[in-house]
């Protein structure tokens, strides 16, 4: 059992290699957590993925211009506003279709609109959300991530989207900011850095979303965290900007990439075949027709806009 454990951690460091990608990555967690499942805990490779992320955003943070995160966030900010009203007002109409309850349909159009698990998370505690309700729409946001990460830099090629593009339309129709940067990334670097910062900006969302969420459902004294790394992401830009040379920054953005790879091979071995039952709850099918809506909805904007 040791040895296993042993062999599963140095299967991790493989993908630091150059020669496998964000996608290859995902594929990769899923076939050494299945043959390995019960020689690992999944708690800590959870755990791993998420401080992994934060590492290789904020590493990302220190290549970056100011007048590049300007730009960006600029020229995304007004699709995004309106991608995640679109996305309230379709949940809304899906929920009474599927008569689901208004804080199930409430937490998957936040997943969805925001930033998938982090949004949940924010705004679960402020509508008094039931334990079973938040495992529910935080699965059905979880498997359709593992889709948009391998499909979407695929479909980027097929419709011929520039890096911008591609960037812009991951950051607002995928849900996690892992997936997000890893299919951005293995569509090119430029996308990676397009699609990164205009999901953090879309990550800040959080705030008047926790504040509707506690009129809506009349709760008041609730506590929710914004997540720290937008802050560090900043800082970093800053401390990039004015103190390091550029010749330094190459080789901090190859290394931010390289963390971005292992977190996601972490995030692939929390895929169990159990899981996948979920395919035919009530839940899953909003979050999969809410996705599809907003995935195709954005695109055609973007082809037209952008």
């Amino acid at each position: 059992m040791k040895f296993r454990k042993i062999l599963f951690y140095w299967l991790a460091i493989i993908t630091l290699t150059p020669f496998i990608n964000s996608a290859a990555a995902l594929l990769f967690g899923i076939v050494v957590g299945y043959v390995l499942e019960g020689f690992y805990e999944q708690k800590q490779n959870d755990k791993f993925a998420k401080q992994l992320l934060k590492i290789s955003i904020v590493g990302l943070g220190f290549t970056l211009s100011i007048k590049e995160v300007l730009d960006v966030s600029s020229q995304s900010i007004f699709i995004t506003l309106i991608s995640i009203l679109l996305t309230f007002g379709f949940a809304y109409l899906l929920s009474i279709k599927l008569k689901l309850s208004p804080k199930m349909c409430f937490l998957i159009a936040s997943g969805t609109a925001i930033c998938g698990g982090s949004a949940i998370a924010a705004v679960s505690p402020v509508i008094r959300a039931k334990s079973k309700d938040i495992s529910n729409a935080i699965l059905s946001i979880f498997l359709l991530n593992g889709v948009a990460l391998l499909i979407f830099p695929v479909l980027g090629k097929i419709f011929h989207l520039s890096d911008f593009q591609f960037g812009l339309w991951s950051a607002i129709a995928i849900h996690d900011t892992s997936s997000v940067a890893g299919a951005s990334a293995a569509f090119s670097d430029n996308a990676f850095q397009v699609a990164t910062i205009t999901k953090l900006v879309r990550t800040l969302y959080i705030i008047p979303l926790v504040f509707v969420a506690s009129y809506y459902f009349k709760s008041k004294n609730e506590k929710f965290s914004i997540p720290l790394f937008i802050v560090m992401f900043i800082v970093a830009v800053l401390i990039g900007n004015y103190l390091i040379p550029d010749n330094i920054k190459h080789f901090i953005k190859a290394g931010s990439k390289e963390m971005l790879d292992l977190a996601i091979f972490f995030i692939g071995t929390s895929f169990k075949v159990k899981n996948f039952k979920h395919f035919l709850s009530r839940p899953f099918l909003m979050s999969l027709l809410l996705w599809i809506f907003i995935s195709v909805s954005s695109l055609i904007v973007i082809y037209w806009m952008y």
